[in-house]
Parts: C-alpha cells; structure tokens; sequence
C-alpha cells in the first residue's frame, strides 16, 4: 500500500515536470504576435498640372505631429505607370500628400500606405488617376475672333465671352511684331480677349502669340492649378480692305450722355494712312443731323473738354 503511494507521488512529480517542461519548448520555439502599422481609411485625390494632391481622413490638413495612426512612422506612396515604378517616402505620418512629375497622359497606378519603424507596412489603399498633362493642354482650342479691316491695322475681338467645358478664363497678354520689326505687346485681365493690331502690311501672315491664364476642368471640373496656355492666331489682312479709322478708346462705337460724362474725354485711334485729317462729330441724333463738328487734326488723339459741348447735348 505505501509502495503504491509512494509510486503516485513519484508519477505525478514526473508528469508535472515533464509537462512544464513541454510547454516551456513551444513557447520558445511560437512565432511572437506581430502588429501592423495602422492605414489610411480614407484618400481623396485633387486633380493638379501634371499632380496630384492626396488628402487622408477628414480631419483636414493637419501638421504631422496631429496625426497618430498606432505604431505607423511613415508614409510611403508606390506608383507604377506602364513599366516605370517610383517610391516615395515621406518620414512622418501625413495628413496629405503631392506627388509631382506626373508628365505622362496615361494612367498611374496607385498603392498609399504606412510603415512602422521597422518597415513593415500597413495595409494599402489602391488609387488609380489619371493626370491633365501637357498633352491635354495641346487639345484645347478657342474659337476664330471677328476682325475689323482698315488698309493697316485690325481690330481682332472675341464678341462673346470665351466660355468652354474645358477651361476657365481670366486674363491674357499678345504680342507680335509691326512692319517696322517693332515688337508690340499688351496685357489684360478678362476673358474678352479684344485688341488692336497697327502699322501691319495687307495680304501677308502677322503671327500673334496669344497667352491665356486659364484654370482647366476634367470632367467639368476645375483643377486645382491655373496655367499658361500659349496660342498663335495668323492675322491676314485681305487685299481689299479699305481705310477705315478703329476707335482705341472710348470705345469702337460710343454713345455717351453729356450730363454724366467725365470731361475731359479722351478719344483715341488708329492713324489711316496718308489720311489728310479728322472730323470729330458730335450729335444728339444717330444720323448726325445736329451738333457740331470738330476737326481733330491728323494725329490719333483727341482730348474733348467741356466747354466744346453743344447746346443741344445739355
């Protein structure tokens, strides 16, 4: 009997040091639990020139030291576009990103995730964009302007505002060179792009350089950048034109209300060649039946004052 018992206790001592034994093992030799760096939830893309812009969360763009994302340290944005891949790394845990060079009009493949400290990377979000490069500038196009002959000089006016579903407008400047190899250039904000062009010869080629601030859409959408968009319209002016004087300012054709004009008026125009001289003439009635006539000289301004006025525009 004490024999048995004696056995009992030396088997369970046994069994009990055995079995410590043989889990001590598979704890040394299990794979330790591994936690990944936390993702993004969420990526918007904004659509730049040859860019993009990505926005993660909704918490706005914040500086990094805001952000907290678990054990994630970095953010990293791969991209592939045909056989080309590109990495970049950006040291800190971002609220967003802008990816430059974007050159290529074809389709960028995407991935947008984390690492930690030790490079192991969170799970990624998968974003494809396609960029508004150089090549979708070149596939804008403007409508013919109107012209307005006189033997050596033109108006070349856009009547209607230039409003397209690829692009928004907002100021311009031309250049282009007279007859005399003088380079003549002006600017102006507005998306009315009307201007003079002086001292030209007829039936030959006037190359004007035309360039456009412009905010381009995709899909109807602005992007986020404005550009310069660069043209050449090729003036001709036609054999037959015919003398003819093209107002600077007031205006080409002007009405105005003697009672509320600022004197002194300015007017302003585009010298005819070999003209012998001006009249000025001022009425109250469109077929000029009344008021007087002012003769302006041969120059190409004018500068009317008050007292000039007449009786009848009062």
């Amino acid at each position: 009997m004490k024999a048995n018992k004696l056995f009992s206790v030396l088997f369970a001592a046994f069994v009990g040091v055995s079995c410590s034994d043989i889990y001590d093992n598979i704890k040394d030799f299990s794979p330790e639990e591994r936690v990944y760096p936390a993702r993004f939830d969420i990526v918007t893309v904004s659509y730049g020139y040859e860019r993009v812009e990505f926005d993660f969360g909704t918490q706005g763009r914040v500086p990094a030291s805001q952000m907290y994302l678990g054990k994630a340290k970095k953010t990293i944005v791969e991209y592939t576009v045909g056989d080309e891949s590109k990495r970049e790394v950006f040291d800190s845990v971002c609220s967003w990103v802008n990816i430059k060079g974007l050159t290529q009009p074809r389709i960028y493949e995407f991935k947008i995730f984390t690492e930690d400290q030790y490079g192991n990377p969170s799970i990624a979000q998968e974003v494809s964009v396609t960029p508004f490069t150089s090549e979708d500038v070149s596939a804008l196009a403007v409508t013919p302007p109107s012209v307005v002959e006189s033997t050596a000089a033109a108006a070349v006016e856009w009547r209607n505002p230039i409003v397209s579903d690829m692009y928004s407008w907002y100021r311009y400047k031309y250049e282009y060179t007279d007859r005399d190899n003088h380079v003549q250039r002006d600017s102006a904000n507005g998306n009315l792009p009307s201007f003079l062009v002086e001292n030209v010869n007829k039936n030959v080629d006037i190359p004007i350089k035309i360039t456009a601030r412009i905010v381009p859409k995709m899909n109807g959408v602005s992007i986020i950048d404005s550009i310069d968009w660069e043209m050449t319209y090729n003036l001709r002016i036609s054999p037959s034109a015919i003398p003819a004087i093209l107002l600077k300012k007031p205006a080409q054709f002007y009405t105005f209300d003697a009672d509320e004009i600022e004197f002194p008026l300015e007017f302003a125009w585009v010298a005819v060649d070999e003209a012998t001289g001006y009249d000025l003439k001022i009425s109250s009635n469109p077929n000029f039946s009344d008021g007087p006539t002012i003769d302006v000289g041969t120059g190409n301004s004018y500068l009317l004052t008050s007292s000039l006025r007449h009786p009848k525009l009062i």
